[in-house]
């Protein structure tokens, strides 16, 4: 169990941008993230708690997705905090004990 969450389990929620990841954080944890279409809108990693029942709590992380890199839109300073953002989401969901991946309904098939 991850030192971080205080001997809870630490789940990460990735995927790429769009892929529901705060719908769904928001929906478990009962929280209030700010939800878009438009990608990057999750910048800073959420934490929150998921009662699964039976005494079962996880911490939740709410990251942001996979290519929602805006550096390409930004200059400078505002370009370099970006790319630190989403380091720091990659570097708290190796810590995590499990990462759930979510992918975009538009992208989803059918085959198992």
């Amino acid at each position: 169990r991850s030192q971080d969450s205080g001997g809870e389990p630490l789940v990460a929620l990735r995927g790429p941008v769009n892929a529901g990841k705060s719908t769904l954080f928001n929906r478990v944890c009962g929280a209030d993230a700010l939800v878009s279409d438009q990608a990057g809108t999750t910048r800073d990693v959420l934490e929150g708690s998921w009662d699964l029942g039976g005494g079962v709590v996880v911490r939740l992380l709410d990251t942001a997705g996979l290519g929602a890199e805006l550096g390409g839109q930004l200059d400078g300073e505002a370009a370099r905090l970006d790319a630190l953002a989403l380091e720091h989401a990659r570097e708290r969901a190796a810590s995590a004990d499990l990462v759930l991946w979510l992918t975009p309904v538009s992208e989803a098939t059918s085959e198992a």
